[in-house]
């Protein structure tokens, strides 16, 4: 069975012991942060932020955050483990209406993503984000490609068509 929980501090603990090897990597290029603090920074930093779990087992953390106090934009995010793979579908249609309602209640939706991260980057398309040149980013000045998803009143801007 799928659920989505409000994530509680608990899931930090069980999400980052199990962290995808990729998000691993993605954390400490774009932030120099462990799993563990990656998790948590991302937690307390969420306006909301929510847990997946498979038969009890918690399989990704997700939220969206303010970019900062001042701006219009809010950044969509998402931590997970190898659980994933055993729930593609409910994976996706719980984020795909996730994403949605964030889209409804923030408007700006935008991030970056690890060039590397192949996963995520076909996934965040699937979800409608557009998906720009990479360009140098974060800690380890690695390529991560800029990626947003706007409302705009009557539709949603989408330029990966």
């Amino acid at each position: 069975m799928v659920n989505v929980n409000k994530a509680k501090l608990s899931d930090v603990y069980e999400i980052s012991a199990k962290l995808r090897e990729e998000d691993v990597r993605e954390v400490r290029a774009a932030e120099n942060k462990c799993a563990f603090e990656a998790v948590l920074v991302s937690f307390d930093r969420s306006k909301e932020c929510y847990t997946i779990r498979h038969n009890n087992n918690a399989v990704a953390m997700f939220g969206v955050a303010q970019v900062d106090i001042d701006s219009a934009f809010f950044s969509p995010w998402l931590l997970g483990t190898d659980g994933i793979k055993d729930i593609k579908k409910s994976f996706y249609k719980i984020t795909k209406s996730y994403v949605k309602d964030f889209l409804d209640r923030y408007e700006n939706l935008g991030n970056f993503v690890d060039v590397r991260n192949k996963t995520s980057i076909a996934w965040l398309k699937a979800l409608g984000f557009t998906v720009l040149d990479p360009i140098e980013y974060g800690y380890e000045h690695k390529q991560f490609h800029p990626v947003y998803l706007i409302k705009e009143v009557g539709y949603v801007h989408n330029s990966n068509k």
